[in-house]
């Protein structure tokens, strides 16, 4: 469940909520000689915007999602269309993924959170830094994100190829920002961007009084100021702390 949902950097719900009949019905897609499944999520936070979720499952992760569908699932309780996929030993629906993560981590002794919602927020804050738009209207599209969220950028995701796109878009950024592979990331823990004084200086005189700046306005800062080693986001969160 975790990797769904992980991989996807999707809310618990396009997991939680995906019954037995939705997933008979996945899909299967060749990209470029990878093997990927899709998998379709009717009830979710932003369906009446975006329509199913599709978690995208490479075939690592595919073949434990078919193996638990096909072998283990009977075990725990009615597989009938409507009811859901995963289940609770005592075949009950699966209500507090995240609380139920973050026992299972004290359990093995993990550090690290296993928390669906810091793994969204880690894989937004990283794709506000890339460069292209079209990427990241991609990766927006794929997260589900809320109209409010999505701002201007971001339009509906239909296609499959971009699904696929979108996952191994993310899967990337993980990697190279983080530099390490993809299931060694849970959810970096937040730090706080310390800013040298010479960085606000410089900030205060390029935006002049500005409590307010585009992503656009930040990359063109950071353009101009190539020492600064910030994404636009932090930019813009920066400028606004320092003219609120």
């Amino acid at each position: 469940m975790f990797h769904c949902i992980y991989r996807n950097s999707q809310r618990p719900g396009a997991v939680t909520n995906l019954t037995c009949g939705e997933a008979q019905t996945v899909e299967h897609f060749d990209a470029r000689g990878e093997q990927f499944l899709i998998v379709k999520v009717a009830d979710h936070k932003t369906s009446l915007t975006y329509g199913d979720a599709k978690l995208v499952l490479d075939e690592e992760v595919a073949s434990w999602f078919l193996a638990f569908r096909d072998s283990v699932r009977h075990q725990r309780g009615s597989f009938g269309p409507t009811e859901p996929l995963f289940v609770t030993t005592s075949g009950g629906k699966v209500t507090n993924l995240s609380k139920d993560l973050s026992i299972l981590a004290s359990e093995v002794n993990e550090t690290r959170v296993l928390n669906p919602t810091a793994a969204r927020k880690a894989t937004a804050t990283i794709a506000a830094g890339m460069g292209s738009d079209v990427q990241r209207r991609i990766v927006a599209n794929q997260m589900g994100h809320s109209s409010r969220t999505a701002g201007a950028y971001y339009t509906s995701l239909g296609d499959d190829s971009q699904r696929v796109e979108a996952y191994q878009t993310m899967d990337n950024l993980r990697r190279r920002k983080l530099g390490v592979e993809s299931e060694e990331v849970i959810a970096p823990k937040s730090k706080r961007v310390k800013f040298s004084q010479e960085d606000e200086e410089s900030l205060r005189c390029y935006f002049k009084g500005a409590n307010k700046v585009s992503l656009d306005d930040a990359r063109k800062f950071l353009a101009a100021h190539p020492h600064i080693n910030r994404n636009p986001k932090q930019i813009q969160d920066k400028v606004k702390q320092l003219f609120s």
